[in-house]
């Protein structure tokens, strides 16, 4: 079935579901119109005016879907058959946005998804005159291009060019992997666990889909060799977010501080953003050298709304590391184990971690 933009009750629909916690849309007119031009998997794979690297890629698609569903017990149901070409290298936009004295995101509600930490558009521009919008009402902010996001389950997720043209062939691996990871579970209200869990998953999916299909690829090895480099400099960026939240929480509570007028706090704010670049770099060194760790803590790129984003995504990957270690590194049994502690574990964030933490398998 194609879906039509006309459509008045599926563009609702598709507004509420769209605004979900892996990539946060607005614009369900638009998504309803892209899902217009959807393309079955099928007609790409034989259309000789396709690229080969593209083509190259899309033919993994049934067997890491396949993999998925019966080695890992993730759900693609039927997404990921049909295929959607963007004229831009990116599917939306997202903004997201923080207070400048104290380390808080800004949240927006929608139904069905709960509270979601970010806004997205599919128009670079809206999305940077919103971002305007919120710098001219005190934010901190951060704007950035994203390849995917997951329906959920509400509808068929397709593929789009983005997803593929944007990376490797292990990272669009990669990237299936965490978006089936969403359709699978998801829980409202709980977007830092949602994103945590699918980069945990998706990672560790991806490695095991490559030693269970050996094969001398030199970019499967490459993959591999650079995941083993990024795992060191991640655990090392995942320890430095702790010191650097405990440290910018006593520095936002000085009582010197909150009296500041604004351009004097700005300032005196630089400067320690400039001490936790320095001390990052003392920390880490070799190890985030040439990653995306290595210029994170930059002063000129470094504000709330960007620590709080990496939050989101990099801070708490110790308590599933913990769960797959007590049930035997099975990553299969850690999904089931996964759903089955976090189902009623739905009154608040801080629940659902502490499900993880006492989950037994």
């Amino acid at each position: 079935m194609i879906f039509s933009p006309a459509s008045p009750k599926l563009t609702i629909l598709l507004t509420s579901v769209l605004l979900n916690g892996c990539y946060t849309l607005t614009q369900g007119f638009e998504q309803a119109r892209l899902f217009a031009r959807r393309v079955p998997l099928e007609s790409v794979l034989k259309d000789a005016a396709q690229k080969p690297e593209r083509i190259e890629k899309l033919k993994l698609v049934p067997e890491v879907l396949q993999f998925a569903e019966s080695k890992l017990g993730l759900t693609p149901g039927s997404s990921y058959k049909h295929y959607i070409s963007l004229d831009r290298p990116v599917l939306s936009y997202v903004v997201q946005a923080a207070d400048k004295r104290k380390l808080k995101l800004k949240t927006w509600w929608f139904p069905v998804v709960g509270a979601q930490p970010y806004l997205g558009y599919f128009d670079k521009t809206k999305a940077a005159h919103f971002q305007k919008t919120l710098v001219a009402e005190g934010y901190d902010t951060v704007i950035g291009g994203v390849q995917a996001f997951s329906l959920l389950g509400y509808f068929p997720d397709p593929i789009y060019s983005s997803m593929v043209d944007g990376n490797t062939r292990f990272e669009f691996v990669e990237l299936l992997f965490h978006e089936t990871l969403h359709r699978t579970v998801y829980v409202p209200n709980a977007y830092t666990f949602n994103e945590n869990l699918a980069d945990f998953v998706a990672r560790n999916a991806t490695a095991l889909f490559l030693r269970q299909n050996p094969g001398g690829d030199a970019e499967a090895e490459r993959y591999l060799a650079l995941e083993a480099k990024l795992s060191e400099a991640r655990q090392e960026f995942r320890g430095f977010l702790k010191i650097a939240r405990s440290e910018l929480e006593a520095f936002y509570a000085r009582p010197d501080v909150e009296g500041l007028s604004e351009e004097k706090f700005i300032d005196l704010r630089k400067a320690k953003f400039a001490e936790l670049s320095h001390q990052f770099q003392q920390r880490a060194g070799e190890k985030i050298k040439g990653t995306q760790y290595g210029t994170f803590f930059q002063p000129e790129r470094f504000n709330n709304a960007t620590f709080l984003a990496a939050s989101v995504y990099e801070s708490r990957q110790e308590p599933f590391e913990q769960l797959l270690e007590r049930i035997g590194s099975d990553l299969a049994k850690f999904t089931q184990v996964i759903r089955t502690c976090v189902a009623d574990a739905k009154e608040s964030e801080a629940k659902v971690w502490d499900s993880v933490m006492q989950c037994k398998g």
